[in-house]
This record gives C-alpha cells, structure tokens and sequence, in this order.
C-alpha cells in the first residue's frame, strides 16, 4: 500500500516542480529572474501606436499586440487632448490631425489583456506628454483600463526589485512619464526621476551620440534610454519638417544599433536599459533590437520573423505607396499636407 502512495506523492511533487519552473521564466528567460529591474536591457519601440500603413508619421509597421508577442518589453506613447472632446486623452504622433491611433484607455487595455494572457512578462511604458495632459485624465485612463491593478510603484533612490519579485507579486508594469507627474497617480512615475535619455532628433548614422539630452543639466541616473532612430528631414520655405525613416531601418537597427549601444555603455559605465528604434522589426543577419538587448542581457538569442512576417527581418521593405515615393514629391506632398493644417 505504501508503494503507490509513494508514486503519487512523487508524481505530485514532479507536477509542482514542473509549474515552479514555468513560472522562473522571466521575460522569456529564467536567467532573468533574479537580475533587479534596473539591471534589464529591454527593446523598446518608439511612438509604439504610431502604426498606420502609408502614412509619413507612421513609427512601426505592426501594431503593438505583434510587438510584445515579438518580445518588445518598452512602449513609448504619445498623449494628447482629443481635439473633439478636452476630457479624453488620445494618442497622436505630434498633431491628431495627422496620425490618430484613438483613445489611451483603449491602448493600455490591449496591454493589459496581453499581459493577463503572459504572465511572466514585465513591461515598461513611456508617456510623452506632448499636450501636458492632465495626469488626473491619464491616471483615469489606466483606472478605465483595469492595468493599475499590476502596475508598480517606486521610489526614487530606493532600490528595484527583481523581475522574479515584480512578477510574484504581480506588479509588472512600470510606467514613466515626461511631463506632468504627481503624486496623487503615484503608478505614472516622473520619469527623469529614474531615467535619463540620449538625444533623439537624429538624421544621419552619424548624429547618433551617448550624451544626456534629457533631463536638462546631464544628470546621469540609474537608467537610460539609448534613442536609436532617424528621421527623413525637409526644408520648405526655411521649415525643417521631419518624418520617421522607414527606407533605411535595416541598416539603422543592425549593426549601427550595436555599435551605438557600446559606445554608449563605455561612456556610462553601465548598460542601456531600453533601446528605443523604430520599424522594430528590420535588421539584418539577425541583428535587430531584439537580438541586441539578448546580447546584453547574456541571453542566447533565437533568431525568428517579426513584425507578424512583415519583413522578414533582414532588408528594408517599406508599406509601399507614399513611402516609396521620391522625397521630392514627398516634401511636395509635405508642403501640401502642413499648409491644410495651418489653415
């Protein structure tokens, strides 16, 4: 009688065991269970909703479910007054009028139900408050979208938890902003209380730089954004106009991506904590934001499609359409486009 009692148990026991190991899985990696927050590279999408097939503002080519299923783990969003309703926060790439992507309650709960859906992730989410948003409103809207309840809050000065911690307890979302934090939406932390960023008005391979560019005064703080990102610049009438530059992200996200976060490592003395791209999915020979922050965090990377088969991964391929056109005829059609807004 005693034999089979004892198999059970075991067999118990094998099950527990199979369940505790699952869950050490942090950000895909058990390696990464016991390292604390601020010691984590994590890739990092910028203007992550701004998706838009065709469209001179667009930041990314998949929407930003693909992005976290990809292993995106920082998320930069753009709030602003809806220009229909004072009382509603809406994400837009620098005018509503020329990208709309819709409510932010909206957008945080798409987050939050992928994160109910994996629960080993920890994700971390920059506001840019370009309208200086009421706090109050963005504090509503992730109230309205149900993800304060595994959000996190720190304290300046005091140190991270680990990832393991962050998800045991269940709070697996951070979330910074630029502009306008307050202590009464403590889970909307000021973000330059915690992380500086390099700058990110870049045109060429060659302006990319390891310096602080924000917070004004280069106070260096325990994390950094690395901005890893070019924009295509016009010049109308003595107007410098700038849109995200697709055509070139294969080379940017690859190897000039690399070589920007050594150097930027060299000079800080530590790693970049978030690696900000756009078009998150070009790179080539399997160099890509991705396998850049694996590299960091002394993870085997395992090389796979992303951006939901968009491109493949390996050469530049844009929408197609007004992207491919000659940057005569955009700046032509730039001209036409911001003369309608100032009207």
């Amino acid at each position: 009688m005693l034999l089979p009692f004892v198999s059970v148990v075991l067999a118990f026991v094998a099950f527990c065991s199979r369940g505790a190991v699952a869950q050490q899985a942090c950000n895909q990696d058990a390696s990464l269970c016991n390292k604390k927050y601020n010691e984590v590279a994590y890739a990092t999408t910028h203007n992550s909703f701004s998706v838009r097939s065709g469209s001179l503002a667009a930041n990314q080519h998949a929407e930003i479910e693909t992005q976290l299923s990809d292993g995106i783990r920082g998320l930069t969003l753009q709030t602003h007054y809806s220009l229909a309703d004072k009382s509603v926060v809406e994400l837009c790439h620098t005018d509503c009028r020329l990208l709309d992507h819709g409510m932010l309650t909206s957008t945080l709960s798409t987050i939050y139900n992928w994160m109910k859906s994996n629960p080993n992730e920890v994700l971390t989410i920059f506001i840019h408050n370009y309208d200086s948003v009421s706090i109050q409103l963005i504090g509503s809207a992730y109230q309205a979208s149900g993800i304060t309840d595994i959000s996190y809050t720190a304290t300046a000065g005091q140190p991270w938890p680990t990832l393991g911690t962050l998800i045991s307890q269940g709070n697996r979302v951070i979330s910074f902003i630029d502009v306008g934090a307050s202590e009464s939406v403590p889970w909307v932390m000021d973000q330059f209380s915690f992380v500086f960023e390099t700058p990110f008005d870049n045109v060429n391979p060659t302006d990319f730089s390891c310096v602080i560019d924000r917070p004004s005064g280069g106070k260096q703080l325990p994390m950094y954004v690395v901005n890893h990102f070019l924009y295509r610049n016009f010049t109308l009438a003595g107007i410098a106009i700038e849109t995200p530059e697709p055509d070139t992200a294969n080379m940017t996200n690859s190897q000039q991506l690399s070589q920007h976060v050594q150097q930027c490592q060299q000079v800080f003395k530590q790693i970049p904590n978030f690696l900000a791209v756009d078009f998150y999915e070009q790179g080539v020979d399997n160099i890509n934001v991705i396998s850049v922050a694996d590299a960091l965090n002394s993870v085997t990377y395992t090389p796979k499609t992303l951006g939901g088969g968009s491109s493949g991964g390996g050469t530049s391929t844009s929408d197609g359409g007004i992207q491919n056109l000659p940057r005569s005829v955009l700046a032509f059609l730039v001209a036409i486009f911001s003369s309608v807004l100032l009207f």
